[in-house]
């Protein structure tokens, strides 16, 4: 059998989550979503990034 690989995308509360938990119950192998982790690192640090869209003007 051929194996597929599949992304899974979405806005927040579309459930992705919810998607990869039912599939890692029904035995297929998930990738973890790394960006939450990225996410969670950047809260727990307080890290902050300003963003200036015009650097001319601050």
């Amino acid at each position: 059998m051929a194996k597929h690989k599949i992304v899974i995308t979405g806005g927040p509360s579309t459930g992705k989550t919810s998607i990869i938990k039912n599939l890692e119950e029904e035995g297929f192998f998930c990738f973890p979503e790394f960006i939450r982790s990225i996410t969670q690192e950047v809260k727990d640090n307080n890290d902050t990034i300003e963003i200036v869209s015009n650097p001319i003007v601050s």
